[in-house]
């Protein structure tokens, strides 16, 4: 994990290079995200704990790359690494969203346009016991599907393929989208080439902005159809 309060990029390349000396198949590499109301998050804003720069973390974030490269370890999503047979299959999978099973407490799933999650602990037992199926479901309609199918394309060196866009939504994703990508395009944060759309490593480095922009966009479109007479 890098961004770690105190850690230099001195001291991540260390990290890395130790882990690669167990010539791991594959390895995750995330950066420190502080959860609001958590004891760490409150001593960083309280002073007491110092996070590295945001220039320092970028430069760890490219470091590690390169790094995990070298060794043999290609990027395959924003946090992720691996010899060649060895992605991880289920991360994938969530990735293109493909359907998933849950299976015991707390398990989550997604299966045939809905998302559920089971109940914890003993109210999991008693629901077993009694034959009874998870009560909370979700339904995701077709304007939660493709922002989720954009959030998690989008982590993957991949990208997001625009004909999957368009045969989820039934629009084109440049129609709606052109300027926004045109910029991140000129601005070396993005490539739209051969009908797919996705992210550089530059533009990987700040996802989060890049995709909540994305997404306003997304449900301002969606929206205003939906809106349209018939």
């Amino acid at each position: 994990m890098w961004g770690l309060p105190g850690q230099t990029l001195e001291d991540w390349q260390a990290e890395v290079r130790e882990a690669l000396s167990l010539e791991p198949d594959h390895l995750s590499a995330y950066g420190l995200t502080l959860e609001e109301g958590t004891p760490l998050a409150e001593d960083v804003e309280k002073g007491l704990l110092d996070l590295p720069s945001e220039e320092t973390q970028c430069a760890m974030y490219l470091e590690g790359i390169r790094l995990f490269e070298e060794a043999g370890l290609s990027q395959y999503e924003i946090s992720n690494f691996a010899r060649p047979g060895f992605r991880c299959r289920h991360n994938l999978g969530y990735w293109e969203g493909r359907d998933y099973l849950g299976l015991g407490p707390a398990a989550a799933s997604t299966l045939n346009g809905e998302r559920w999650t089971n109940p914890e602990g003993e109210a999991w037992f008693e629901q077993v016991r009694e034959g009874r199926p998870c009560a909370e479901r979700e339904a995701l309609d077709t304007s939660t599907r493709a922002l989720e199918l954009m959030m998690l394309r989008l982590r993957t060196v991949k990208g997001l393929a625009l004909d999957d866009y368009a045969a989820l939504t039934g629009r084109a994703f440049l129609d709606e989208h052109g300027a926004f990508v045109r910029r991140l395009c000129e601005g070396g944060l993005a490539e739209a080439k051969d009908g797919t759309f996705r992210l550089t490593r530059q533009g990987m480095l700040v996802s989060n902005s890049i995709l909540g922009e994305l997404f306003e966009e997304e449900q301002e479109s969606s929206g205003l159809r939906e809106k349209k007479p018939t």
